[in-house]
């Protein structure tokens, strides 16, 4: 046979040599052989010669003298060999001309007869041999037809050897041509181990490669694998392609894709925690954790394309177009460089300080893109930032990142809000235009924020946002507590400005007399500058004290008894805070105005005393238990325990009611009136207010009437009673 493969070898990252492929995806691999060429024929059931005396022409059926690589000029040897194998003849000729089928030599020659048969072969002599080589590298399922087009864009990788004139021991370097698409980076090289002159060449051929699982994930379905082939076009003039021998390399293989045992092994590996979110446009770093006993380990990542125009048919290959940083290891630290691809786009990532308790090792990880891959993944279309990280121990690469990259959004700017305040269950109000801060309130309390923000003429909004977060000042941790939304999707720009109108109910236990049962977002001109337009936000809320109703988004700081819907731990606990927080998308980007607000705790102001009485008004009797049936008036005391007295003009209050931990809550106010629902159990004892009236300059009285046929006591009810105001 004219070319045989010898002394095949596969060495791995960690320098294990197997005399069969085993690699899993991302992996490379160094690929050895003797590679042993000749230029000859021998005949065979299939391949007959016949020779014409007369005219020295030797004829060929089922091969072709050409395809072997004979040209015209070639010295031969013709030789006879008897049916046991040994030479009964050996004639030596040149050839004169030479086709596929007729070769013609310069002289008579002793030829067959009755069994023998006949083997040809070219003598090394003025350069007569195999002076070109193209090397076609290729990843094929194993049950899968052999093929030089590769399954990623069906394109043949072609690496080129110019083997005119090599001497012993010659090093040559295989020259990479034409579209590299279809494969990730592959060099190779050629030693010729020939002693000149001789009938046969031998050459080492050296391929490193990269496994091509990572885009070829559905090779691997049903227990498929890939395995390497190894096309070799020899060529008697270099670069003709014309006329040439072809041989394949190709054995079956025990590869896997990622989170794989190879194909046939056994996983000695598991991911404990891997990588939630990848950002490309910062700096990121964390912490990774692998449970294995395998010493064995590495690390690789890359890009996987979606877009064709992409990544099909480049003359770039696919480990620059994928910026694929190969399985990689190393003692601590471990840092992947990537190829850039055409745009420079390109990364590092660094794996370092390893700690290992028992057989589970975490490593410290930092991704930092250049800022050429920052401007090329913001180009990507949705669904096309695929990214794969991987850590190979033992026999798995265990996919620690399988997803989408992310932006880390831009900085927010600042909302302008000239106006802003808070105001209190006294301030019945939903307008105002004067700014006020340090705003304080109790548990219970109806707030609502009046602010007044400006927006660029022209400019485009998306939404606009009112909200109270609870908020860590030295962690930055924070969870929702409250939130009023506003779509713009709906609302036409005129004239460069936004006519916005929208009102949304979030408020529904207090009378309907309040200004604070709505959030509005409206226009309001009254802060209009000559490059600027106003909007209005009105956000109303409570205080929330319903300690008996879960608050499943608070931070795990509050567990297990504060997590409630009680917002006092969440505003005065060390470090956590309430924050009111307006947001408003102007061009694409968040621009926030925020404050913080203080909540105080029942019974917050240790200088008034309380108590209160519930008297049954058909027999004047006080009484500790709710009578049924019967109309109560309740008194509400509110007593200065030092030599102050009330400021009367100042002084507010309520008092409510609701079933105990139940809902709905009812008050009745002496400053927002009563408005006429008869479902309220208070109701006021005259006109449309609870009665406040001052028995002695330090007590404080709110009166009422209580309804008990208007509230479910089967639980009982929980009352109280608020006092605001000023005392001097």
């Amino acid at each position: 046979m004219p070319i045989i493969v010898s002394n095949q070898n596969y060495n791995d990252m960690f320098n294990v040599n197997l005399g069969f492929y085993r690699a899993n995806a991302g992996d490379k691999q160094t690929y050895t052989c003797r590679l042993t060429e000749n230029i000859s024929i021998i005949e065979t059931p299939a391949i007959v010669l016949s020779y014409f005396a007369g005219q020295n022409q030797i004829s060929l059926s089922g091969a072709s003298f050409l395809s072997e690589g004979f040209e015209a000029g070639d010295e031969i040897e013709v030789i006879i060999y008897n049916a046991n194998g040994n030479i009964h003849h050996t004639n030596t000729v040149e050839i004169v001309s030479v086709t596929a089928n007729t070769m013609i030599v310069n002289a008579s020659m002793t030829w067959k007869s009755g069994t023998q048969y006949v083997y040809i072969i070219a003598k090394q002599k003025g350069g007569s041999k195999r002076n070109g080589l193209e090397l076609n590298l290729n990843f094929l399922q194993q049950t899968g037809s052999l093929t030089p087009n590769s399954l990623i864009d069906g394109s043949v990788n072609k690496i080129l050897f110019n083997l005119t004139g090599t001497t012993t021991n010659q090093v040559v370097t295989g020259t990479q041509v034409g579209i590299k698409s279809g494969q990730y980076a592959v060099s190779a090289t050629i030693t010729d181990k020939t002693t000149y002159p001789n009938k046969t060449r031998s050459y080492d051929l050296s391929v490193v490669f990269i496994q091509g699982g990572p885009m070829l994930q559905s090779s691997f379905d049903f227990g498929g694998c890939l395995k390497t082939y190894f096309g070799t076009i020899w060529q008697r003039t270099y670069g003709n392609p014309n006329h040439n021998t072809t041989f394949v390399i190709s054995d079956n293989a025990d590869t896997g894709w990622y989170d794989e045992p190879f194909n046939l092994g056994v996983a000695n590996a598991t991911l404990v925690s891997g990588i939630s979110v990848l950002e490309f446009n910062t700096v990121q770093t964390g912490q990774i954790s692998i449970d294995s006993a395998s010493t064995s380990f590495g690390f690789g990542a890359g890009y996987m394309p979606v877009d064709a125009t992409y990544y099909k048919n480049q003359t770039n290959d696919q480990s620059h177009l994928s910026m694929l940083a190969e399985t990689k290891t190393s003692a601590a630290p471990i840092i992947l460089t990537s190829p850039t691809n055409p745009s420079g786009a390109g990364y590092t990532l660094e794996f370092s300080n390893p700690v290992t308790v028992g057989t589970v090792t975490t490593w410290d990880w930092e991704f930092t893109p250049n800022a050429a891959f920052i401007t090329f993944m913001d180009a990507r279309s949705i669904g096309d930032r695929l990214f794969y990280i991987w850590a190979k121990y033992g026999t798995v690469n265990l996919l620690l990142f399988e997803d989408q990259l992310t932006e880390q959004p831009p900085a927010p700017g600042v909302l302008d809000m000239p106006v802003h305040r808070f105001v209190d269950h006294s301030q019945n109000i939903a307008d105002d235009n004067v700014t006020k801060l340090g705003f304080e309130g109790n548990i219970e309390d109806d707030i609502a924020f009046i602010g007044k923000f400006l927006v660029p003429i022209n400019a485009n909004i998306r939404y606009a946002k009112a909200e109270i977060w609870s908020v860590n000042a030295v962690t930055d941790e924070e969870f929702l507590l409250n939130s009023s939304y506003f779509d713009f999707a709906g609302v036409p720009k005129v004239g460069g400005y936004y006519p916005v109108n929208q009102s949304q109910s979030v408020i529904t236990t207090l009378p309907s007399t309040s200004a604070k049962l709505t959030a509005q977002l409206e226009r309001d001109s009254y802060i209009d500058t000559i490059t600027h337009y106003g909007m209005r936000i009105y956000l109303p809320f409570f205080y929330s004290w319903q300690y008996w109703i879960a608050q499943p988004n608070a931070n795990a700081f509050f567990f297990p008894n504060k997590q409630t819907r009680n917002w006092v731990p969440y505003g005065t606990e060390t470090d956590w805070k309430l924050q009111l927080r307006v947001t408003v998308d102007i061009n694409e980007l968040d621009h926030i105005y925020s404050e913080n607000i203080v909540i105080k705790d029942y019974d917050s102001d240790a200088a008034i005393d309380q108590t209160m009485d519930l008297e049954v008004v058909s027999t004047s009797q006080i009484v500790s238990v709710v009578v049924e049936g019967e109309l109560h008036k309740i008194s509400a005391y509110h007593t200065i325990n030092t030599a102050d007295i009330w400021d009367t003009a100042t002084v507010w209050g309520m008092i409510t009611i609701e079933p105990t931990e139940a809902s709905p809550r009812w008050i009745c106010s002496t400053v927002v009136p009563y408005d006429n629902n008869l479902a309220n159990p208070l109701t006021p004892i005259t006109g449309l207010y609870a009665d406040l009236t001052f028995p002695s300059p330090q007590v404080a009285l709110i009166e009422c009437y209580f309804n008990p046929n208007n509230v479910n006591l089967s639980n009982g009810v929980k009352f109280t009673s608020k006092i605001k105001g000023c005392y001097v």
